[in-house]
């Protein structure tokens, strides 16, 4: 390389380098990449098992989760009703496994584009969650905001998050969501007899009718037992009463002592081919359906086999969830419970 060439090529460099470093210093914007490798919630990694108490605070609804001294836990807001372990778990492992790993916005004009503003903002669509020990000591406090698929601190996908009191957005490593209603924390099964088990189910209205039908066997369909004179079921309709206590999930749940049910309800029983007897009773309080379920076992007495031992645990586990709790119930296992008897019938052209 000559020496002239040399020479006008150094000059252009160091001109495009001045140039570069006017250019930065007039945008004030322009900020370095902050990356880390930290835990995101330190005392809650130090000790994941000490959490005792979850509160989430989302737009339209606050609630906490607490456990109790068995280590069970519950909806404080619903008197201590259960809610799903393995939710919990999940997130408390989630958040205890979070690392920052790259620092975003600390201006809150820009927090909802990553869902990371205050749970009162006007539109939000963040969550505030604290997670706390037995004496409400904070282990980790965040509103967790949307998640971005992609490599993030060695996970799949990540999560924005802004630590409360502190303006610096951050992506976390792992993916984190969390339910906004405490109603999608609760364990939300109230019974579930598959159509299959059933070999009787009895319905008694309010008014004193009451109508029956049965299975002969397992691989039977349900027979209308003593239909009215002159009229002929609908063989569909009545196959369907066999999921009158299938998938029974709950809206709302309260203590059955706060709920006075009116003296003539419908009273719906399922009993199973192995015995094991389910009776809901069913009435509409205000303007909702409430219904309180209790289970017995009604196989032979001196039963020991295999089936018999499950039918009596399978009774236990029933009545383990249901007493004492009153449920209210979505439309359509309310309309199961409420059959008339006529919807079971053919009318006269053939339809039902």
């Amino acid at each position: 390389m000559s020496r002239t060439v040399f020479i006008v090529w150094a000059a252009v460099t160091a001109a495009t380098v001045i140039a570069a470093g006017v250019f930065a210093f007039k945008r004030p914007d322009v900020t370095t990449v902050q990356l880390a490798n930290e835990p995101a919630f330190p005392a809650l990694r130090a000790d994941p098992d000490a959490a005792a108490r979850i509160k989430v605070s989302a737009p339209d609804e606050s609630f906490t989760l607490v456990r109790d001294g068995e280590g069970n836990w519950g909806a404080e807001e619903k008197f201590g009703y259960p809610v799903d372990r393995e939710k919990i778990l999940k997130l408390i492992v989630a958040m205890s496994d979070m690392r920052l790993v790259e620092a975003k916005t600390a201006r809150p004009d820009l927090y909802t584009r990553l869902h990371v503003e205050d749970v009162t903002a006007e539109q939000a669509n963040s969550r505030a969650v604290r997670l706390s020990d037995a004496q409400d000591e904070a282990l980790a406090d965040v509103i967790i905001g949307k998640r971005k698929t992609r490599y993030t601190g060695g996970n799949r996908e990540g999560t924005y998050i802004r630590r409360t009191g502190d303006a610096q957005a951050w992506l976390g490593s792992g993916g984190v969501s969390v339910q906004g209603r405490l109603r999608d924390w609760l364990v939300k099964t109230v019974v579930n007899i598959s159509s299959g088990d059933v070999q009787r189910v009895t319905f008694a209205l309010p008014g004193g009718a009451s109508y029956m039908a049965v299975k002969q066997t397992e691989n039977d369909e349900l027979q209308l037992v003593d239909p009215p004179a002159g009229a002929e079921p609908d063989e569909q309709a009545v196959g369907q009463l066999s999921v009158a206590m299938s998938f029974v999930d709950l809206d709302d749940v309260k203590p059955r002592a706060q709920m006075v049910l009116p003296a003539d309800p419908y009273v719906t029983t399922v009993v199973t081919f192995s015995g094991v007897e389910v009776t809901a009773r069913l009435a509409g309080v205000g303007e909702d359906a409430w219904a309180v379920y209790e289970a017995a076992y009604v196989g032979e007495d001196d039963a020991e086999s295999d089936a018999g031992k499950a039918a009596r645990e399978r009774v236990a586990e029933i009545n383990g969830r249901v007493d004492g709790w009153a449920y209210k119930l979505p439309d359509h296992v309310t309309d199961r419970m409420t059959k008339p008897l006529k919807d079971l019938l053919k009318t006269p052209d053939g339809q039902s």
